[in-house]
């Protein structure tokens, strides 16, 4: 693995990236992405490869969910006295099983076929937000779609 590099990043422009590399994959699959950015957002600190990979996989995950035709929304925000900014990735997918919803960060875990995946994608997510020592969130409704939310620490001055 190559060295981390943790510096102040523009988690706008990495998003945008991210939909770059996967908008044939959401065209393929009738999926439109909405984003709804903070005008005002702080720099974050963070390893951008690393971070990109975690929105890679998010975005690969709620494509997965949604299967044909459905919005993935990409929301960034930031409450002034917060140290941390909030960035959720939201589709209109099938939703995760409320027993399920405690072991997707769990290597392994996966509820796709074996063809789909092997459930390694959200717990290499999940290490490297710890690693960016930020926190996830995971809110789902069966059959409305699923919220990851991440905070990453703001970049101090």
């Amino acid at each position: 693995r190559p060295k981390e590099r943790f510096l102040p990043l523009d988690i706008h422009k990495v998003i945008d990236n991210v939909l770059e590399l996967t908008a044939p994959m959401m065209k393929m699959a009738d999926v439109h992405a909405e984003e709804v950015f903070a005008s005002d957002l702080p720099y974050v600190v963070a390893d951008k490869g690393q971070i990109q990979e975690v929105f890679v996989v998010l975005l690969l995950n709620a494509l997965d969910a949604i299967s044909k035709k459905g919005t993935i929304t990409l929301k960034t925000i930031h409450a002034p006295a917060s140290e941390f900014v909030e960035i959720s990735v939201s589709d209109t997918g099938i939703g995760i099983k409320r027993e399920h919803l405690d072991k997707i960060g769990e290597p392994f875990f996966t509820t796709k076929t074996p063809d789909k995946g092997v459930g390694m994608g959200l717990a290499i997510v999940y290490e490297i937000i710890a690693r960016h020592k930020g926190k996830i969130v995971v809110q789902s409704a069966l059959g409305k779609g699923t919220t990851f939310t991440i905070q990453l620490p703001v970049a101090r001055a």
